[in-house]
């Protein structure tokens, strides 16, 4: 299994490459719920994709 530390630093050398899965697992917090930030980030990412279509 991978490890949250190993995912962010593959994140930062190519932030296109990254599962989802893996992408979900670092947004989670030791309750299980993202958190507040990350919600905001997700949400405006869709709201742009909305925008280019």
């Amino acid at each position: 299994m991978t490890s949250v530390a190993k995912i962010v630093a593959a994140m930062r050398a190519n932030p296109r490459s990254i599962r989802y899965d893996d992408l979900a697992k670092v947004c989670d917090n030791d309750r299980g719920q993202a958190k507040a930030y990350q919600v905001r980030q997700v949400l405006a990412a869709i709201e742009k994709l909305e925008g280019m279509e």
